[in-house]
């Protein structure tokens, strides 16, 4: 059985058994996807371009089941800075290359690649992975 999801439900109160659809940073952007929940049923997502699912988003909500999106723990990478030049520093050139980024008042979390790991190393800004949920508070966009 598919389930086509062509909009998110505008009343998010559970209506039905709460089920959870773990997924990644990358998983939640994408508007159009098919995913497999728990019990094997697979969901087809169409919602509108731009759409990104969050943490905790109520995508169905039925009597029958009600289905959440979880983020998923992943391999993120952690980078900190030590002072207020070298954040700043970071985050323009993350803005720059246009990363999405978790931003907390010491710490810098965004997904890493070898040409970051070797800009960080050249700056001599320290950085390390750690496997948790992503959930970006700065976003990229397109330049108009």
């Amino acid at each position: 059985m598919t389930m086509v999801i062509n909009a998110l439900p505008e009343d998010a109160r559970p209506r039905g058994p709460v089920e959870f659809l773990e997924l990644t940073w990358e998983e939640r952007c994408k508007p159009r996807r098919k995913f497999v929940a728990a019990d094997g049923t697979e969901l087809a997502i169409s919602l509108t371009r731009g759409s990104t699912l969050v943490d905790g988003m109520t995508i169905y909500n039925s009597p029958e089941r009600t289905i959440v999106v979880k983020s998923k723990p992943e391999r993120v990478l952690t980078i900190s800075p030590k002072d207020v030049m070298q954040y700043c520093l970071v985050a323009h050139n993350l803005g720059n290359w246009h990363r999405s980024m978790q931003v907390f008042e010491s710490k810098v979390y965004t997904h890493g690649d070898t040409p970051l790991e070797e800009w960080l190393a050249r700056h001599g800004v320290e950085f390390s992975y750690s496997q948790f949920p992503y959930n970006p508070n700065l976003c990229t966009h397109a330049h108009d």
